[in-house]
């Protein structure tokens, strides 16, 4: 692939101690290759050649990949806290019961009312209460 096809067979490169022991050349000969392409192109010439790639990404590149964009796995979202912004997605889809994101995470606290009163019951005596020992809490602490 990197156009030094003689290395195969070389007896230095042949077993793992002899790669090791040729390691700067090994990725001199590496770097040589991959600086003349895009992590892109690098990553589909060496898959075309049966090659497990990939590209290493940073957030914004994972952000703006057409593919992931195209399967909605960066859905929008607004936020009371910070506004209106896109996270991640369902990783997967299913043909008969496809995942999607409904609404962004609560705040801290948001649905403590309606737990507390709805799914336990809690008398507005009882949320007091636990309200005044600092149980509840809508404020993070630091």
């Amino acid at each position: 692939m990197i156009g030094q096809a003689a290395l195969a067979s070389d007896p230095d490169y042949a077993t793992v101690e002899g790669r090791h022991a040729h390691h700067d050349t090994i990725d001199a000969l590496i770097t040589s290759w991959t600086s003349q392409r895009t992590p892109d192109q690098a990553m589909t010439e060496l898959q075309a050649a049966g090659v497990a790639a990939g590209t290493v990404s940073n957030m914004r590149r994972v952000v703006e990949d057409a593919h992931l964009r195209a399967r909605g796995f960066w859905p929008e979202v607004d936020q009371p806290s910070v506004g209106r912004h896109v996270i991640a997605g369902v990783s997967w889809h299913f043909s008969r019961t496809p995942g999607r994101v409904r609404w962004a995470a609560p705040n801290l606290g948001q649905h403590s009312e309606y737990v507390l009163r709805t799914v336990l019951g809690k008398s507005d005596s009882e949320i007091e209460a636990l309200r005044a020992t600092g149980v509840l809490n809508n404020v993070p602490l630091e």
